[in-house]
């Protein structure tokens, strides 16, 4: 994966496994979607700052909920 290319790339792989396509609700699914991962950034933020150092998992789970995150985003992106 190339620097420049690296979100064209992602776009790519997320319409491949986006399950919705040709749903007639497909926009309102994609929106729950939108906001369901940022219900999950946001507990692994409260987790982090409850827990401390008892929550050495915080940056994986992080990184996966942002991953999760930006995957949300570019289905619901209108470039489809």
């Amino acid at each position: 994966m190339t620097k420049k290319g690296w979100l064209t790339e992602f776009a790519t792989s997320a319409e491949r496994t986006d399950r919705f396509l040709g749903n007639d609700d497909h926009p309102a699914l994609l929106a729950a979607g939108l906001m369901g991962e940022a219900g999950s950034i946001l507990s692994e933020l409260k987790k982090e700052k409850r827990e401390r150092e008892a929550y050495p998992a915080y940056r994986r789970k992080m990184e996966e909920e942002i991953g999760d995150q930006a995957y949300a985003i570019d289905s619901s992106h209108p470039h489809r």
